[in-house]
């Protein structure tokens, strides 16, 4: 109803009040996904499927409303578009369970007020500050070292297959890395990334750039699942990590762009890398403390 609203809404109020109401809707989807996704008993792997199905899909539609819906009907029509995405999806809603497992040990949200689980999910959320930085000005940042626009939209796409290879790639060997490793890498490898782009690089640089941001944003997910079950053995602060994530990808973009000055974007990336050193040092943090409670 969100989306059919927004394709016919008449004023600015209109436009705001739809996708506000289609955000509460998404969100409550979001922690339904989550909950059940947390009380499962391979939750990291259960976290891969997810976000590679969810991913997939979204490659999907992308490709549909490039080729099909935004040519013929502009943007209402991709928004009516969504609206039957999501009546469909309706069909396959009475397979959901109708109630969720037992948690491991009993449920307290108390136990998200701990120093291990506000540093875990302090790590997530400056590792998502970095990708939503780069991501919101990926194409000025392009304009600025003479990469045209269309060039930064394909890679942009092409980065949604990077994305499904790295949560495709996690889901298989999620078991077999530990997740401190595994997060300090891809922290490591996103500053490096952040560094190039702030260097000036080239056409295949950026390129090259673009998908391996691509890769690990995703491949990372099922290793800060782990590292909140970690910090949590109740799950209750794994349910709070698609709220860690969502905010970094939108609070990124904000503080980044008090950086901008007179048009040079090149802060940008630099703060990026900032954030992505940030997500590791608070893991060290994470660590140490966990080891004091005996859970790392």
């Amino acid at each position: 109803l969100a989306n059919f609203w927004t394709a016919y809404a008449g004023s600015p109020n209109g436009l705001i009040g739809a996708r506000i109401l289609a955000g509460v809707a998404e969100g409550g989807l979001v922690a339904v996904a989550t909950e059940l996704i947390a009380r499962s008993r391979r939750a990291e792997r259960i976290g891969g499927y997810f976000v590679t199905l969810q991913t997939l899909a979204q490659c999907a539609l992308a490709l549909i409303l490039a080729l099909y819906a935004v040519p013929a009907a502009g943007s209402a029509g991709g928004f009516i578009v969504l609206g039957i995405v999501c009546l469909l999806s309706l069909v396959v809603a009475w397979i959901v369970p109708d109630d969720y497992a037992d948690l491991p040990k009993e449920e307290q949200f108390g136990n998200v007020a701990t120093v291990p689980a506000i540093t875990a999910l302090l790590s997530i959320f400056c590792y998502f500050m970095f990708f939503g930085a780069v991501w919101a000005f990926l194409e000025p940042i392009g304009a600025q070292f003479g990469i045209d626009g269309r060039t930064v939209g394909l890679m942009v796409s092409a980065s949604l297959a990077a994305q499904v290879i790295g949560a495709m790639t996690a889901t298989v060997f999620e078991a077999r890395i530990d997740y401190r490793f595994a997060i300090t890498i891809i922290g490591i490898v996103a500053a490096i990334s952040s560094v190039l782009l702030a260097s000036g690089p080239g056409l295949s640089v950026f390129w090259a750039v673009a998908l391996v941001m691509g890769f690990i944003l995703l491949f990372i997910v099922p290793y800060q699942i782990r590292m909140a079950i970690t910090a949590d053995e109740t799950r209750t602060a794994v349910l709070l990590v698609p709220a860690a994530q969502l905010f970094g990808l939108a609070i990124g973009p904000i503080a980044a762009s008090l950086l901008i000055d007179a048009g040079n974007f090149r802060p940008v990336p630099e703060f990026a890398a900032a954030t992505a050193l940030a997500s590791v040092l608070l893991l060290g943090v994470f660590v140490l403390v966990a080891r004091r409670h005996g859970r790392a």
